[in-house]
């Protein structure tokens, strides 16, 4: 009954420790990273159930972890429209690791418009990163409204300058017209009566008159004579 040689194993664990402890300061690590990050981040478990939800995704959305059980429920609150979830969806899986912008309902019915990006994991897990564009997207819709609303005051003075450029022209053509008429008037009507005046004028003073009157007759017309001859020259 009495031991004659005792064996025994001894093991090492410090190294085994040391790995255990960087393992848990990665952990925090990548926590604390999480948790602050200016995007809202889910994580999925292999089971397609939810793991986490970061602090930026619960205010994004109002919706808390025991909200959303697993990622089908996520897809079901966030995108009501069963036509748009699988539109949503099919544009996701298709796009896997690329990101995709569309709008979700917040748990308090308001939607935003988001960029979300859904990575699978090699584990079998997959983060679901959102990241809210509501901002970006608003000012491109007052952007392109804006652009529309000019496009259509751009139209509206090209149709005015239009009428305006016709209305000046018929305003030309008139004056032409009426200028043309004067100085027929004055050719066929006046000057034939200063020729008789002319052949019984008795004296100087009589003949100094018609010529202060046919000098004042050609200032009148020299104009209407000037531009009758640029318009039929052209």
């Amino acid at each position: 009954g009495r031991a004659l040689e005792l064996t025994g194993v001894h093991v090492n664990i410090d190294k085994l420790k040391n790995i255990e402890m960087e393992l848990r300061s990665s952990e925090n690590l990548f926590r604390t990273l999480v948790e602050n990050l200016p995007v809202g981040i889910m994580l999925v478990n292999a089971g397609g159930a939810v793991s986490y939800l970061n602090p930026r995704f619960v205010s994004l959305f109002g919706y808390a972890a025991k909200d959303l059980p697993n990622l089908d429920d996520w897809w079901e609150k966030s995108c009501p429209s069963r036509s748009e979830r699988k539109r949503l969806l099919a544009q996701i899986i298709g796009a896997e690791g690329k990101v995709v912008q569309t709008r979700v309902r917040c748990k308090n019915g308001d939607f935003k418009d988001v960029e979300t990006q859904k990575v699978d994991l090699p584990s079998g897990e997959g983060i679901l990163s959102c990241v809210d564009v509501s901002e970006q997207v608003t000012h491109q819709v007052e952007l392109q409204q804006r652009k529309q609303e000019l496009l259509a005051q751009s139209k509206d003075l090209e149709e005015m300058n239009t009428a305006l450029r016709v209305l000046l022209n018929k305003a030309n053509y008139d004056r032409e017209e009426m200028e043309a008429k004067v100085y027929n008037n004055i050719r066929d009507l006046v000057n034939p009566y200063l020729e008789k005046l002319e052949q019984v004028c008795r004296n100087d003073l009589q003949r100094s008159y018609l010529d202060m009157v046919r000098k004042n007759l050609d200032e009148v017309v020299s104009g209407f004579t000037t531009n009758l001859i640029r318009k039929y020259a052209s």
